[in-house]
């Protein structure tokens, strides 16, 4: 799902082949935002995004690991409400 509905899309390249590559997501992904940068700035963005995911996933297993020991009821609860922040998105 990820893939096809791509909210944005890196592109790291030097110049040679990007406008035709960009021609090409604008119509497969339209609503995609689509972002030009070095192949070094997309490997580091690529590299971010992907600690920056698996941080919250740990971050989550963790505390429900100690709601788990608890034993305070339902954990749907407490995701529900911390859900409710816009910032946790």
């Amino acid at each position: 799902k990820d893939f096809l509905e791509s909210a944005w899309i890196v592109i790291g390249d030097d110049g040679c082949y990007s406008d035709k590559l960009i021609q090409l997501y604008e119509k497969m992904w339209p609503a995609a935002k689509i972002i030009k940068v070095s192949p070094e700035a997309a490997m580091m963005a690529k590299y971010m995004t992907n600690s920056w995911f698996a941080t919250k996933v740990s971050l989550m297993n963790e505390f429900k690991k100690l709601w788990d020991k608890l034993d305070y009821g339902s954990w749907d609860d407490v995701v529900k409400a911390f859900g409710a922040d816009v910032r946790v998105g």
